[in-house]
């Protein structure tokens, strides 16, 4: 299966995150051209405030030590995400929490593309749904 391969904590983070990410233009906190990389999901964010909670329930679940699916970001990007959260809310911390999250993306697609993308094009399950 491709979650095997992939790590579920990995594609539940890039889905959670792109679902973030396209609420915030949605919702005009952020123009498109601020984001980086964006993938359009449903996912209800109906103020600034309820921003605030959707990013730290990103930072609950998947970037703290003690969250139940740990994604494996750097050190660096890890603290600049933490070290955001808690802030006033405004459309500065809102520009602030997309850019993490663009940083986490772009290492977990990094990952995911060097690692395990390889690691799955090579099973016979692979090789099934492109024969």
């Amino acid at each position: 299966m491709i979650f095997v391969q992939f790590s579920i904590e990995n594609l539940l983070f890039l889905y959670e995150a792109m679902k973030f990410k396209g609420q915030c233009i949605q919702k005009g906190f952020i123009q498109s051209d601020e984001v980086g990389h964006v993938l359009e999901f449903p996912y209800k964010i109906n103020n600034i405030q309820t921003t605030d909670i959707s990013y730290k329930y990103i930072i609950d679940r998947y970037i703290s030590d003690a969250a139940a699916y740990t994604i494996n970001v750097s050190y660096t990007t890890r603290a600049k995400m933490m070290n955001v959260a808690g802030k006033e809310t405004d459309k500065e911390t809102v520009i602030n929490y997309v850019q993490c999250i663009d940083e986490a993306i772009n290492e977990i697609t990094h990952l995911l593309s060097s690692d395990s993308l390889v690691r799955f094009s090579n099973t016979n399950t692979f090789k099934k749904l492109y024969s």
